[in-house]
């Protein structure tokens, strides 16, 4: 059985198509000889290469350990008649026992109304209703919003939390203000911590059917302006990484249950892609570095890494 605090180096050093069968929790040997992908928010990088590479290296001490679960696009409507993978996905999610659950719209199809959420929502991924942190996708506009609001007990949909040395920030992509611009403004402001995460629903770069949104820009520019180490998204129905932009990896982690959608030809700045899964992606917090595995339902690791703040 699967414990919490996994991956941290047992995936890496099994390889990024190893099946999940077992797990620990997270130790930092003397030295690794490992294949990784390592970023920095210190640079900015626009290359047209995948930055993984072979290195000897010591990883940072474990001093802080938070589990987050992130994805997208998940809950079918009761009378759906598409590929559902949602039950299956908060299966595998659960096997994680995570500490947050970070939602990345479009949590429940078709309208995102409270009574869908209150019924197949509820009995699948509601299970993790009390540390689950959602942004807004445009499903949940069909019905104003309201259906997440009630559910979830929001006051509104951009909001930050802080976990030790991390601020993580939700905010809205299908319904950017002014509102929510000065209040990113005031809370970008008002945090010292050194490691910072931001999502919403629509990505700012995608090779999807949606693709790259050029109106997304106007919440990356202030995150990548403020030091921004982690960006995710959904909208676009599969995984794809990339590599570091304006100093930030973006992630698109449509893959939590409502039908997969085909990708063509792939962004330049792309480094992983995948369209064939369902799974989530799952983030180990330490102070001041992370790791990411993407989990497929079967158990199969497709991708991992880790980064520096």
């Amino acid at each position: 059985m699967l414990t919490k605090k996994s991956f941290l180096l047992s995936i890496l050093l099994l390889g990024c198509t190893a099946p999940v069968t077992s797990v620990r929790t997270p130790t930092v040997p003397e030295s690794t000889t490992s294949t990784t992908t390592t970023s920095s928010s210190t640079s900015t990088t626009t290359s047209t290469t995948s930055t993984t590479t072979t290195t000897s290296s010591t990883l940072p001490p474990v001093i802080l350990h938070k589990t987050i679960v992130a994805v997208g696009d998940m809950v079918c409507s009761a009378d759906s008649t598409a590929t559902c993978a949602h039950e299956d996905t908060a299966l595998l999610a659960s096997r994680f026992d995570p500490d947050m659950v970070l939602a990345l719209g479009d949590l429940q199809y078709e309208s995102g109304a409270l009574s869908e959420f209150e019924t197949t929502y509820d009995s699948s991924w509601g299970r993790f209703k009390d540390i689950t942190y959602p942004a807004v996708g445009n499903h949940e506009y069909y019905s104003a919003g309201n259906g997440m609001k009630d559910y979830f007990n929001l006051d509104s949909f951009y909001y930050s939390i802080d976990i030790d040395n991390w601020h993580i920030i939700a905010l809205d992509s299908e319904y950017m203000s002014t509102e929510q611009d000065e209040w990113l403004a005031n809370d970008l402001a008002s945090t010292d911590a050194e490691c910072l995460i931001a999502y919403w629903h629509s990505p700012r770069w995608s090779s999807g059917v949606h693709g790259s949104q050029k109106a997304i820009q106007r919440l990356w520019g202030p995150i990548s302006e403020a030091g921004g180490d982690i960006v995710l998204s959904g909208h676009d129905h599969h995984y794809e990484r990339f590599n570091p932009i304006d100093g930030m990896i973006q992630f698109v982690v449509g893959t939590g249950g409502k039908n997969l959608r085909n990708v063509g030809s792939l962004e330049d700045d792309s480094a992983e892609m995948f369209d064939s899964d369902f799974g989530v992606l799952v983030l180990d917090l330490m102070e001041d570095w992370y790791q990411w595995t993407f989990v497929t339902v079967d158990g199969v690791v497709l991708d991992s890494g880790w980064g520096v703040c």
